[in-house]
Parts: C-alpha cells; sequence; structure tokens
C-alpha cells in the first residue's frame, strides 16, 4: 500500500518528535517505532469509531495505552483527555474528508469549464476573426 502525503507527514512529525516530550511519565517507550505504532493506532481508531466516540476511544486506551509506570487515578485521567479531544475531532476530521471532495469536484468543475470557454474561443475565432 502506498503512503498518502499526510500519512507521510504524519510519520516526519513522530520521528521528529523530541525525546524529552516522550520521556514524560507515562510515555516510557522512546523508540520511535513505539510511539508511531501508538500515534497510528489512534489515528485507526479515531478514523474508525463509530457513532459512539467516548466508547470506542475509550476501549482503544485500555487496549494500547502503556499503563504500566501508572497510578490509576493517571491512566483515568489520561483516558478522560483523549476521550474528550477524540470527541471533539472526530466531527472536524469527517469535515476534512467532505472539504478534500469539494475542493476536487469544485476544481474539476473549474477545469473543464475552462476547456468548453477555450473550444467555444477557438470557434468564434475560427467563424469571425478572419473577417474582422
Amino acid at each position: 500500500m502506498v503512503a498518502t502525503t499526510n500519512e507521510e507527514q504524519m510519520k516526519r512529525n513522530i520521528e521528529d518528535m523530541p525525546t524529552s516530550l516522550i520521556k514524560a511519565k507515562g510515555f516510557r517507550f522512546a523508540t520511535s517505532a513505539g510511539r508511531g505504532d501508538l500515534v497510528r493506532s489512534f489515528y485507526a481508531a479515531l478514523m474508525n469509531c463509530g457513532a459512539d466516540v467516548a466508547k470506542d476511544i475509550g476501549l482503544w486506551f485500555e487496549r494500547s495505552w502503556p499503563t504500566a509506570d501508572m497510578t490509576d487515578k493517571e491512566a483515568e485521567h489520561i483516558c478522560m483527555f483523549f476521550v474528550e479531544i477524540s470527541v471533539l475531532m472526530k466531527p472536524l476530521v469527517k469535515m476534512a474528508r467532505i472539504g478534500v471532495l469539494t475542493r476536487v469536484l469544485f476544481s474539476l468543475v473549474l477545469s473543464y469549464t475552462d476547456l468548453v470557454t477555450d473550444v467555444l474561443v477557438c470557434r468564434d475565432y475560427w467563424n469571425t476573426g478572419r473577417t474582422q
């Protein structure tokens, strides 16, 4: 599968993330592969979650988040943060897809309209341009 430009940019951003941020409590995985897998896992969970975003992201957190070095209270707070941010992000992610589709369709309409006007101008020149 060929990665899209956005996926490649996301991978570069993950790899460029300062290790000092990653070493904060709860982020004990310091290898780029570990944090990249976690970020891609969250992204996939957010993109594929159904109508109950909070439930789906809560399940993702229980399955995927490394909680070995955390207390239950810390894990609960981080889970609540991810659930709330996901609930806010889901409509934006959905609208982003619609926005891309709208821009592509709009540029398609403009291109074909330009093609038609070019043909009409050429036809008009062919019919009247020689006599003027």
